[in-house]
């Protein structure tokens, strides 16, 4: 499979996942305010929302920065007419944004590898905690890869900008 391919795939399954756990968190939400108003006692929900919720939030980080949709300043790159500049700028903002993803991602293995040393379980389901601490390293090392994209997309354009 060509790489353009795989990155399709990667993109299809990453959104997919994240639309499950999205539909997840709202129908339990509904399902809860239900229960409420039905003064029904459902215990341990908040904790399967909150597996959710964690998952949804990390896998959207890691679909905002393949779509590029992720915060940015982008002052200077207006003000920059130079294509070579521009180049380097944005090549700037990679290597920033690679350097803080790499950082992140290795606190969030390390913060998994303590969890898995010193287990500990939810309440009321028993549920690993390096459960919803997987969806942090999976978003983090998500954002790091598409961070070392753009690297390779800025350096590429960097290198065009030179022969024009």
């Amino acid at each position: 499979m060509r790489m353009a391919g795989f990155g399709k795939l990667a993109a299809g399954v990453l959104d997919t996942l994240a639309a499950i756990a999205m539909a997840v968190v709202v129908s339990l939400m509904v399902f809860l305010i239900v229960a409420r108003f039905a003064n029904i006692s459902v215990v341990g929900i908040f904790e399967i929302i909150g597996l959710f919720a964690m998952a949804s939030y990390m896998l959207g980080a890691a679909t905002a920065s393949r779509r590029h949709q992720h915060l940015v300043v982008d002052w200077l790159n207006e003000k920059l007419v130079d294509p070579r500049q521009r180049a380097l700028q944005q090549l700037v903002v990679a290597l920033c944004t690679v350097c803080a993803t790499a950082l992140f991602s290795y606190w969030t293995y390390r913060m998994l590898a303590w969890g898995m040393q010193r287990p500990q379980f939810t309440p009321s389901f028993g549920i690993p905690m390096w459960v919803p601490q997987m969806s942090l390293v999976v978003g983090s090392v998500g954002c790091l890869i598409y961070a070392l994209r753009d690297v390779i997309h800025s350096l590429k354009a960097l290198r065009r900008a030179k022969g024009v």
